[in-house]
């Protein structure tokens, strides 16, 4: 379906380039996530991840670089942090909050953003989400702390049109929904769908992928999948 020009539903590839150096060893490390994202109207857009909309498709590049086609206006050159530096807007050694978890968690320098354990990302997006893997696990009988990092309620979370076709089952349901970890992300996952069809309750989660800071993907398994849903639930319990 055509949308104001775009293609909804029209699922998109990006990259995003997580490589750092450490600024003690001067070793280059060399990483790239691969994002899916579907085209959807500005107005069932959360700018969260996992969905993109004419609204927030230039945010989204500073940070990804996306295949053709691109139905967006794609922006000419990505700022890098020493641009930011140079232009005045920051400053070098300017200590920087990228998660609201968290007090200082990076500091600016020319090549990017160096974090307390002296990796330097040039991509602040790549920092941020390397700042999230931090955060520590609760245990599995705790809750998170959600006094100090309160989740949305579950309107945050966007079914997408995204075909599972590495899932070896007939029912399954693609999310995208905010959470601290995997655990969490299929804990989350499992109430929102048992909200959606109360008359089936065993529906099983399988974290798929992190597709930015506190945001996942989550493959829902019918109950008819039963041997998938086994071993989704394994998943669960190991992520």
């Amino acid at each position: 379906m055509r949308f104001g020009g775009e293609v909804m539903n029209e699922i998109l590839t990006a990259r995003l380039n997580e490589s750092y150096t450490h600024m003690e060893t001067g070793v280059l490390i060399q990483r790239i996530r691969l994002v899916q994202f579907v085209v959807v109207p500005t107005g069932e857009c959360l700018h969260l991840g996992g969905t993109i909309c004419i609204e927030c498709a230039t945010g989204w590049q500073c940070d990804y670089i996306f295949d053709d086609p691109f139905p967006f206006a794609r922006i000419d050159r990505r700022p890098t942090i020493s641009d930011l530096i140079t232009t005045g807007k920051l400053e070098a050694g300017d200590p920087l909050i990228l998660l609201d978890t968290s007090g200082v968690s990076a500091v600016a320098t020319h090549d990017g953003l160096m974090l307390a354990d002296g990796r330097v990302y040039a991509n602040p997006g790549a920092a941020a989400n390397a700042l999230q893997d931090e955060v520590e696990e609760p245990p599995h009988d705790e809750q998170p702390e959600t006094e100090t990092c309160p989740m949305p309620d579950l309107g945050d979370v966007q079914q997408l049109n995204i075909p599972a076709t590495s899932l070896a089952a007939d029912h399954v349901i693609v999310i995208a929904i905010t959470a601290y970890d995997r655990r969490h992300a299929a804990a989350r996952a499992i109430t929102w769908i048992q909200d959606h069809t109360p008359a089936v309750q065993d529906w099983h989660a399988l974290p798929l992928d992190r597709i930015g800071p506190r945001r996942w993907t989550v493959a829902l398994i019918a109950p008819e999948d039963t041997a998938l849903g086994a071993s989704a639930r394994t998943a669960g319990d190991h992520g």
